[in-house]
């Protein structure tokens, strides 16, 4: 409707008029290893006061290139997802198969090589690949494109040697539930595939 428009319209106009209050002073890396870098930011606020603030950066990422690429694979009326071991949490996850993107990759290529190693399936891209969207951005400055892809056949698993994979299909319509059991019996959910779902089981 003509109100409704003009509804979206009024917000899209405030978010481009939203004002940058902040100025960065200083940039220190603390420390850099061979994927990440513990960085130091100050910054100020309009208001003059100096706030510093811990992050972490990947050593991958790229201007112009989002340096990680989440697929959401349908087979059938099943989504593909991902069983695997996470150090940093030390427990096993379930989550979307994901991946770097190689210098120069398109997000489309990156999806369907991720999509091939870690599961053995081939498909095609569906639809457009999202905006660049923070991955984690109170820790982080990392970031990731969403690529949704028709799965057709199954070959074998390439997953690197340091990746332990099991592949787990699920009924789009019961993945909520089927989270809710895998989270009783001790799998981590990954945030990502937990927001999917409750989105998916309200119609959103």
């Amino acid at each position: 409707s003509h109100q409704q428009m003009s509804s979206e319209q009024e917000s899209k106009s405030q978010t481009q008029k939203q004002p940058h209050i902040y100025s960065v002073d200083s940039e220190t890396v603390r420390h850099s290893g061979k994927w990440l870098q513990f960085v130091e930011r100050r910054y100020r606020h309009q208001d003059g006061h100096e706030i510093v603030y811990e992050s972490v950066h990947r050593q991958t990422q790229r201007s112009g290139q989002a340096a990680a690429v989440i697929v959401v694979p349908r087979f059938g009326d099943s989504l593909v997802l991902v069983k695997q071991y996470r150090a940093p949490v030390d427990a096993w996850v379930l989550e979307f198969p994901a991946g770097l993107t190689d210098p120069g990759e398109s997000a489309e290529a990156a999806a369907l090589r991720e999509l091939a190693e870690e599961t053995g399936f081939s498909g095609s891209v569906v639809g457009q690949v999202s905006p660049r969207c923070a991955a984690e951005c109170s820790i982080s400055s990392a970031d990731e494109v969403f690529v949704s892809v028709a799965c057709q056949s199954r070959g074998a698993q390439a997953s690197e040697a340091d990746e332990d994979i099991e592949v787990v299909l699920v009924p789009a319509k019961q993945l909520l539930q089927t989270l809710d059991s895998m989270a009783r019996e001790g799998c981590l959910i990954c945030s990502r595939l937990q927001a999917f779902a409750v989105g998916l089981a309200f119609n959103i």
